[in-house]
């Protein structure tokens, strides 16, 4: 990008060029155009503003539906001063596009053109529509929406300098398709219940980012080449739905996925291929580490639930800190009965008080005492997160997972209690009903500090077992 150029056409200060059109003839808007320096200036009202540019025979033309311009009726098309006539659009504008539609629902369309030097499209207050088909950039296009349910389309576009599209607050959509960035391609949304979507693009520079805020938002990248420089997605605050398909594509450098707090869902088929080059941070959560229960999955125990009483088998883990502490997310890993994940899990976490327990020839112990205090049913809504480790003496070899989810309790200091962590089946799930879980268990000491509860026998016994599990403040 050459800035120098730019400042070099404002010292001239020639006068500004409006577009000369015919009489005027008000409709729902009006947008002023000026010819300026080489490039073009467009600002909308307060009205619902829709314009269009577009080519024809090499000539790069706008035309208002139903927005004057100029306070020219928009049937009217515009003759842009400085195109050429460019392979494989129908034209190429020399200078750069600065558009700022201020208030309203405004549209903004460019199709089939090249523009040759930086551009702005800013969308202002209002559910705004940025629509770019079958255009080339040469240099930094930022396109940019405010307030407001707002949609930003990019199709069959080249990037050829950095590509910013960013949507403000409101339940925003971006979507990016069957297109090349060759440098910088940041798309992010603000506060809402947005949509980012990635499908068959080449992400090829150096920061190619998918960012989202606090919503329940959903980001999408399929069939999407990623260059030697990487790619990132990252989710913030929510419920947020991630879906990642990586097969068949190029996959050069590194792909990032992650969250924050919130209970996110991450589903991804990727090539064995690009198993190594590809990180899920577990959704990472913003709270330390409160507590941590092994960190190693040498090998796992049954921990499900079954409807009607059709069976039973779970596990619990004693837990006790030093201060009085707020848990805000918990982590842990597990694996399948099945060689495949389930299609739906039904993750429970409950959280016990510990009671003294003592049997015959087995002596006194903790254990889980009545109910449970908190029980939060995250079901599907978990982050699960393959980790691309085998549990190898399986038969079949079982996949490693690891998962994440969201709750909220207070722990006392200096007080015992019980974690669960338990998948609960219903014969709806049909073949998954037989898809048992296994939690994720690190071989160490025999300290007696879990215990476990098999079929309709209501007794909790001593377990010697350590279950992989983390608590975040």
């Amino acid at each position: 990008m050459n800035h120098s150029k730019s400042m070099k056409r404002r010292a001239k200060r020639p006068s500004a060029d409006y577009l000369a059109l015919e009489p005027r003839q008000l409709l729902a808007g009006d947008v002023t155009v000026v010819h300026f320096e080489g490039d073009l200036y467009v600002r909308g009202d307060g009205a619902d503003n829709h314009i269009e540019f577009y080519s024809d025979h090499g000539v790069m033309l706008m035309r208002g539906k139903d927005t004057t311009i100029n306070g020219v009726p928009g049937s009217v098309s515009v003759h842009v001063p400085g195109t050429r006539v460019v392979d494989g659009y129908g034209s190429s504008f020399m200078g750069g596009i600065r558009v700022h539609m201020g208030p309203g629902n405004d549209t903004i369309q460019i199709n089939n053109t090249q523009i040759e030097d930086w551009s702005v499209i800013f969308g202002g207050t209002g559910d705004d529509s940025i629509l770019i088909d079958h255009a080339s950039f040469q240099d930094r296009i930022t396109a940019q929406t405010y307030t407001g349910d707002d949609h930003l389309s990019f199709t069959s576009t080249s990037f050829h300098d950095d590509f910013y599209a960013i949507g403000l607050d409101g339940d925003d959509t971006i979507q990016v398709v069957d297109s090349v960035a060759m440098q910088h391609a940041i798309m992010t949304t603000g506060n809402g219940n947005d949509v980012i979507t990635s499908v068959n693009n080449q992400l090829m520079g150096d920061v190619q980012w998918m960012l989202t805020n606090d919503g329940d938002d959903r980001v999408e990248m399929t069939n999407t080449d990623v260059g030697e420089h990487g790619a990132g997605i990252y989710t913030g605050d929510g419920a947020d739905h991630v879906e990642v398909n990586l097969d068949g594509v190029t996959v050069d450098g590194q792909l990032v996925v992650s969250g924050q707090a919130g209970r996110d869902m991450g589903l991804m088929e990727i090539h064995n291929d690009h198993r190594d080059q590809v990180f899920a941070r577990s959704f990472e959560f913003n709270g330390d580490v409160a507590y941590q229960n092994g960190t190693q999955f040498d090998y796992g125990e049954l921990a499900f639930r079954k409807q009607n009483n059709d069976g039973e088998f779970y596990v619990a883990n004693r837990i006790r800190l030093d201060a009085d502490t707020n848990i805000s997310a918990v982590e842990w890993s597990g694996a399948y009965e099945y060689s495949r994940a389930n299609r739906e899990d039904r993750f429970v976490v409950e959280l016990y008080e510990a009671t003294e327990v003592e049997l015959p020839y087995t002596g006194s112990y903790l254990a889980p005492d009545g109910d449970p205090m908190y029980r939060f049913e995250v079901g599907d809504d978990v982050n699960r997160t393959a980790t691309g480790q085998i549990w190898a003496d399986q038969s079949p070899p079982r996949e490693i997972f690891e998962y994440s989810a969201s709750v909220d309790f207070e722990l006392e200091a200096n007080k015992d209690y019980f974690v669960v962590i338990v998948q609960e089946f219903e014969i709806s799930q049909e073949d998954d009903y037989d898809n048992l879980f296994y939690w994720g268990t690190q071989a160490g000491p025999n300290n007696r500090d879990g215990a476990y509860r098999a079929f309709s026998d209501p007794t909790w016994y001593p377990s010697y077992q350590r279950n992989v599990f983390t608590l975040r403040s």
